[in-house]
């Protein structure tokens, strides 16, 4: 019966290239990976936010030349950002020619921080002397852009800002992985099988048939089981939707953006591209083996270092066989962990623990991997987001 039932919901699949990460190697470098996101999503906050406080309160500082802490504190954002640009821009040319971050490289970095500082001070000041015959239009400008009348801050604007300031993250924290990958001889479209490959038929309307149809029965299939669980759960309550208008500042537009388009993609790529695909990968690898850690031969106070290396290789050995159990568990049904794992973490990360919501999210989750699974190709689970995404969109936008 088993057997049956597994063959029936857990079938032959489309995606059949694991991920060349496991989890191990993916943490490492997913850690990079973020650290290229956060800094990709401070540097637009930081260069709109500098030149905006500096441009404010310049003139004034101008004006009282001689209280030489209001200049500093008026250039110093904008020499923060100059540097920044200067150390990034040298660091990735050193990256791209594949060279090492040496002494003598770290010397010649300092100097081209501190050049590219002073160079974007001098810039700025001259900048601000040939703006001062329109100096009151601009400040008046920038103020009618970054607030409304009432002197409320204008939360498109700062909607805007964010949106860029992600993207630009997202897309440099991609940038990484990907660039990483081509380094092993993968791409990230077939390890992620962010393709049609598998959906493509003869001309188009046959590709976009093999695309939609999967996608509009999971869907129908969807709202039978989620009207299921409300209907024996009760309705849930969606902070999510409350915290995104109060985003937008009730702008429907970037609302609908930010939930639609935004939500489908980065979420469908981390958790079914990435997590999924490498929780999958590494239950389908054997568990490896373990290297003790080798015990000193001489040296000063050997028996105590001998004593905490033997210590060490008792604890390593116990978490190495913790990990062998678990990993032989889950790997029985590797396809299954993957999803059911995935599709928790998937439940979780969206902050909203009423029961209800987590039972919902979780088995959406589920049915997005299975999609995934099934069609091999991403795109079919980022159109499945969309469209579910999209159409609660339009019942708000509707009153519902």
């Amino acid at each position: 019966m088993w057997n049956t039932a597994s063959s029936l919901f857990w079938g032959q699949t489309k995606l059949e290239s694991n991920f060349p990460w496991n989890m191990q190697t993916a943490g490492k470098r997913y850690f990079v990976a973020l650290l290229h996101f956060a800094i990709g999503s401070f540097a637009i906050p930081l260069l709109v936010i500098a030149p905006v406080f500096a441009l404010a309160s310049y003139h004034p500082a101008l004006m009282s030349f001689l209280d030489i802490s209001g200049i500093i504190k008026t250039l110093a954002p904008i020499g923060l950002v100059g540097a920044a640009f200067g150390l990034g821009t040298y660091y990735l040319i050193l990256r791209r020619k594949g060279l090492n971050f040496d002494f003598n490289r770290r010397i010649r970095a300092m100097f081209v921080t501190i050049i590219s500082a002073i160079l974007t001070m001098w810039l700025f000041a001259l900048t601000m002397h040939l703006l001062e015959p329109v100096y009151p239009q601009v400040i008046q400008f920038v103020s009618n852009v970054m607030s409304t009348p009432d002197g409320k801050p204008r939360m498109s604007f700062i909607m805007g800002l964010s949106t860029l300031s992600f993207v630009t993250g997202f897309g440099l924290q991609m940038r990484y992985i990907a660039g990483s990958l081509r380094k092993e001889g993968h791409s990230l479209s077939s390890s992620m099988a962010l393709n049609l490959d598998k959906r493509r038929g003869s001309w188009w309307g046959a590709t976009a048939f093999n695309v939609i149809w999967p996608v509009a029965v999971t869907y129908l299939l969807w709202q039978g089981i989620g009207e299921t669980i409300v209907y024996f759960m009760g309705q849930p309550h969606q902070p999510t939707v409350d915290l995104a208008k109060a985003a937008t500042g009730g702008n429907f537009l970037l609302f609908a953006l930010m939930a639609a388009v935004g939500a489908p993609i980065f979420e469908e790529i981390v958790f079914r591209g990435f997590l999924f695909n490498i929780i999958r990968s590494s239950l389908a690898r054997p568990h490896a083996p373990l290297t003790p850690l080798k015990m000193p031969e001489s040296g000063f106070l050997l028996g105590l270092r001998r004593f905490v290396v033997n210590r060490r290789n008792k604890l390593r050995q116990f978490g190495h066989s913790i990990e062998a159990a678990v990993h032989g568990f889950l790997g029985r049904n590797g396809v299954l962990s993957a999803v059911v794992i995935s599709s928790l973490l998937f439940a979780l990360m969206h902050m909203q623990f009423n029961p209800t919501t987590l039972v919902l999210l979780f088995v959406l989750g589920c049915m997005h991997a299975e999609l995934y699974r099934r069609t091999g190709s991403l795109y079919c689970s980022i159109l499945l987001h969309a469209l579910n995404n999209g159409l609660e969109v339009f019942k708000i936008g509707m009153g519902g």
